[in-house]
């Protein structure tokens, strides 16, 4: 599973997103807008809608990006061949719809959030 509640900082110290979305902005007033995407489903790698596709079965996690099965494919030859299996943090089970698997690793947290700041 992906941890969102916390992230590690540059010296791989925990720190909560909140907080760290603070480091980044220092103090300067900061914007969050949070887009809910309810059972929505894309590839971030290729941006194909997989709303409607339960068919579809494969991909994985890599990072925090999700690999649809045709992207994962493709890009994994690629990863293995700079040594980055260890960033792929899970794979689609078989038998479980690309979009099941999404859904389930998201666990209701399936939201786009944009951080905005300005400088005074």
């Amino acid at each position: 599973m992906i941890n969102r509640k916390n992230t590690l900082d540059k010296l791989g110290n925990r720190v909560e997103k909140s907080q760290m979305v603070n480091q980044l902005f220092k103090g300067q007033p900061t914007k969050i807008e949070v887009i809910e995407m309810g059972d929505t489903v894309f590839c971030d790698a290729c941006n194909e809608d997989y709303t409607n596709n339960d068919l579809a079965t494969g991909g994985f996690i890599f990072g925090s990006k999700a690999y649809c099965p045709r992207c994962a494919e493709k890009r994994l030859p690629s990863i293995k061949s700079y040594g980055e299996e260890h960033y792929i943090k899970a794979y689609c089970p078989k038998g479980m719809s690309f979009k099941d698997f999404i859904l389930k690793i998201r666990d209701g947290n399936n939201q786009i959030k944009i951080i905005t700041s300005k400088k005074e």
